[in-house]
């Protein structure tokens, strides 16, 4: 392997580049507004939607049904239906405003 050399820092092999700790280490003092809420937001609460919208539904079908599959597949789908609403509502409610103005004046 030519061009290669064993680098100081962390010990692997590099080109003639920077090591890889300076890349991190580059990341780590990158300014930016924080993204914690819209991943949980986007992950983490559809989740949440899910697992209890499966024991709310479960508990109360449990006193209307004795049949296992059938009770097992409408939780299953009703789980699946109250989470890609919930997704969707997300979705409308953080939706961005189109500023139709200004492409109007910029068209003409």
């Amino acid at each position: 392997m030519t061009g290669m050399k064993l680098c100081d820092k962390c010990g692997y092999r590099h080109g003639y580049g920077r090591c890889c700790i300076d890349i991190y280490q580059q990341l780590s003092r990158t300014k930016g507004p924080s993204i914690v809420g819209k991943v949980l937001l986007a992950f983490v609460l559809p989740v949440l939607v899910f697992i209890g919208c499966m024991i709310l539904t479960d508990y109360l079908l449990s006193t209307f049904m004795t049949q296992e599959g059938a009770k097992t597949a409408i939780v299953f789908l009703a789980s699946i239906a109250t989470t890609i609403t919930f997704v969707q509502l997300v979705r409308v409610f953080t939706r961005k405003p189109v500023n139709l103005e200004s492409k109007q004046n910029s068209v003409t």
